[in-house]
């Protein structure tokens, strides 16, 4: 776990600014004791590394920690505050870069290091392409409509990758944020400049066949009716009966639990997997928490 107490934490970053900003970057020792003292701050023998080994020994963990790195994404998702999550994004870019900063003879990796798991050629593949320039543009009016929506394009061995956030592609694709959300979670990413990238492949390969699917739309009042013989029932996502029953969100969130809606679009067609709930179920849910007369109109 990232240690808590102000002092480590302003510590630590400061030296990792330090190894990111300073000339003295290019001088393998000076980054060696950089990445030791970040690595001590942050109880580096939770990844294998202690702040006291010899110098041979550290690069040839630092190689080996190729292997870690979703380990320490996963702990900079779990971080308790947004500073510990700066923490553990910055040395994140530290370890990624720490084999291109040390002279060519000292990063080869011994027989030890060999046997140390690799991870996949994708995920290495990814981290390559971020450190590297950006493709120039065919057409400067178009990638500069791409920022704006939040999208980069990043250049890997000569190919033009096109990435973006999210919230972008939630609206190129027509899928609601907390549906991508849920979907990329064991995709791998990009960070730069404080955000967070998906390529257009992962973020397609997650959604699977959701993006091609024969969707209801919900209507004028936010949901959708579906016909049962003789009757019929109603399908609107949690804010909508919330605000239908005059409660909190966060409330209705609880008393639903675990319990699934369907996967449908939203007024502005974009899709909301498992989000739109049915009548039945919310009056199954709220009964015991709202008054009988208010659910006797929930239909």
């Amino acid at each position: 776990m990232v240690p808590e107490t102000p002092e480590t934490t302003d510590g630590h970053t400061q030296d990792i600014q330090q190894a990111v900003d300073s000339p003295a970057r290019e001088n393998a020792n000076a980054l060696r004791a950089i990445v030791r003292r970040c690595l001590d701050a942050l109880g580096g023998d939770i990844i294998g590394i202690s702040a006291d080994e010899e110098d041979d020994a550290l690069h040839a963990k630092v190689l080996a920690l190729r292997g870690n790195l979703q380990k320490l994404r996963e702990q900079r998702r779990n971080a308790r505050s947004l500073e510990e999550s700066k923490v553990a994004s910055a040395l994140l870019q530290i370890l990624a870069e720490a084999e291109s900063l040390l002279p060519p003879e000292e990063v080869r990796p011994d027989a030890s290091v060999a046997t140390q798991p690799r991870p996949t050629q994708r995920v290495v593949r990814r981290q390559r392409s971020l450190r590297q320039v950006e493709c120039a543009p065919m057409n400067e009016r178009q990638a500069a409509i791409d920022r704006e929506l939040g999208f980069l394009t990043l250049g890997d061995n000569g190919v033009a990758l096109r990435c973006g956030s999210l919230h972008a592609w939630g609206i190129e694709l027509g899928v609601s944020d907390i549906t991508l959300q849920k979907l990329v979670a064991m995709q791998p990413f990009f960070e730069n400049a404080g955000m967070t990238y998906f390529l257009e492949g992962d973020i397609r390969h997650a959604c699977g066949d959701l993006l091609h699917a024969d969707l209801p739309v919900a209507g004028q009042r936010g949901g959708f009716c579906i016909l049962h013989e003789k009757s019929s029932e109603c399908y609107l996502p949690l804010e909508y009966w919330a605000a239908e029953l005059g409660v909190e969100i966060r409330d209705l969130r609880i008393w639903v639990g675990s319990r699934s809606g369907l996967t449908a679009r939203k007024r502005g067609g974009q899709i909301l997997r498992h989000g739109f709930y049915a009548a039945s179920i919310i009056r199954a849910c709220c009964r015991g928490h709202i008054p009988d007369e208010r659910l006797a109109h929930v239909r």
